[in-house]
């Protein structure tokens, strides 16, 4: 069985090992509409940077409808989108993106 590091290791690991935090944004269910334009997808990251904070080393992901990507367009520098289309699309695409990469 293998314990975490205490002691001396565990602070080397910690200053190693900085912290980041993955940051899973589903444009159509923050703002809560299925076609949200330009100034609800600014007014969204305007909202969410004061409610949680985000590292310099943080990932920001945003999934959305191929719609929603044409009328907000790249709102979040620096960040990845992903796009997906259909019922569920951006939580479809979300979740695909965690799921573990397997090779057959």
């Amino acid at each position: 069985m293998s314990y975490p590091p205490s002691g001396r290791a565990a602070r080397r690991t910690q200053r190693s090992c900085p912290l980041r935090t993955l940051h899973l944004l589903d444009v159509e269910n923050l703002t809560g509409t299925a076609a949200p334009g330009a100034a609800q997808a600014r007014d969204l990251r305007a909202r969410y940077t004061v409610l949680v904070p985000i590292g310099d080393l943080d990932q920001i992901v945003i999934a959305s409808s191929h719609l929603t990507l044409k009328k907000t367009g790249c709102w979040w520098p620096g960040a990845r989108y992903l796009v997906r289309s259909g019922p569920d699309g951006a939580d479809l695409a979300t979740a695909r993106r965690d799921r573990p990469r397997t090779r057959q």
